[in-house]
């Protein structure tokens, strides 16, 4: 939390946070993004979508799964290679904060309860079309940098079904569970807000349904879903 980190750098990153709007990368990243479409992956706790991203990439060489670095402890459930962690002290955080201000990552995220640091570099994106696992927050920060398209994709899945999972992963007595819970209501609420329904490629994760196709299918076809 940010309780660990002294109060310089503490200052530092409260500050990053009230940036991050506004944060643009450098000419030569901008450079780069142009030749490049990232796909937003939003949804609920629980409902697969490290999995599918996972599943997209060993189903076609010109998809990938971005890799964010965060300094945010790894979890239990955390995919294999799904992140780059770095440790949550005056160090490590200094250093990405030092990279912020060179505008030498693509884009990065204060998380609004945990206060840990994510992001992305431009290695984090090395395939021409890019899967990004992200809250709703950062979606408009991304679809302001010059990616040459962006994509948001909502993953849901059958009530019983994702009862299932999520209950599998966060049992009555986990203290992440509530935590969780808040965080899959935001992400629903986010992805049937009106107002920007026109953005959203919905997809069902159900066995029965074959969603990495229908993933790939949206990206590189511009399908519906």
């Amino acid at each position: 939390m940010g309780t660990m980190l002294s109060q310089s750098v503490q200052e530092r990153l409260d500050t990053a946070r009230a940036l991050q709007l506004q944060y643009r990368p450098n000419a030569d990243i901008t450079a780069q993004l142009r030749t490049k479409t990232v796909a937003m992956i939003v949804a609920p706790t629980a409902c697969g979508k490290s999995y599918l991203m996972h599943q997209v990439s060993a189903r076609d060489a010109e998809c990938t799964h971005v890799k964010d670095l965060t300094t945010r402890p790894p979890r239990d459930d955390d995919q294999p290679g799904a992140f780059d962690y770095r440790p949550h002290d005056d160090h490590h955080v200094s250093e990405l904060l030092d990279s912020i201000h060179r505008q030498e990552v693509v884009q990065y995220m204060v998380h609004p309860t945990t206060g840990m640091l994510y992001g992305t570099e431009l290695a984090s994106y090395p395939a021409r079309y890019n899967f990004l696992e992200t809250i709703s927050s950062v979606v408009t920060v991304l679809r302001m940098l010059p990616f040459q398209r962006t994509v948001v994709i909502g993953i849901v899945a059958e009530l019983a079904q994702w009862q299932q999972w999520f209950n599998a992963r966060y049992t009555q007595d986990d203290a992440e569970r509530s935590k969780r819970l808040q965080e899959a209501v935001s992400s629903l609420e986010w992805l049937t807000d009106v107002t920007h329904a026109d953005l959203i490629h919905w997809v069902i994760n159900d066995p029965g349904r074959d969603a990495p196709a229908v993933m790939i299918d949206i990206v590189k076809n511009n399908a519906r879903g």
